[in-house]
């Protein structure tokens, strides 16, 4: 057996690469969600309530494309919204299996991409 073409295929995402700040301001904006309307209630929508995280994602991205950048709401900033906004939809998108997940592909880029860094040809 190939360790480091085994390896390859089998990393595990780096979470660490995703910024702190980002991960904690998105908490925060879930926690006043969750005092709201109710912790994780966002996983109890429809396939019908879909629509509201679209315009609620795209009113978000609008008002930071006009310059404002923080919620009056909420305080956190417009970008963590629409980050909220497509994580929920991308949970909805599975949960009524309008996609499933298929990491063919991101593990076929990722041993592309190491064997690259690493120096090695790519057949």
């Amino acid at each position: 057996m190939n360790f480091m073409k085994d390896s390859l295929v089998n990393t595990k995402p780096m979470l660490s690469l995703i910024d702190p700040e980002f991960k904690e301001s998105l908490a925060r904006l879930m926690t006043l969600g969750g005092f709201k309307y109710d912790f994780n209630n966002w996983k109890l929508a429809t396939v019908e309530d879909m629509s509201h995280y679209r315009d609620a994602l795209e009113r978000h991205l609008l008002a930071h494309d006009k310059g404002e950048y923080i919620d009056k709401d909420t305080g956190i900033p417009h970008l963590i919204c629409v980050a909220f906004n497509a994580m929920c939809l991308d949970f909805l998108d599975k949960k009524y299996k309008l996609y499933i997940p298929d990491l063919t592909i991101y593990n076929k880029k990722l041993k592309e991409y190491k064997e690259r860094k690493n120096g090695k040809s790519i057949n």
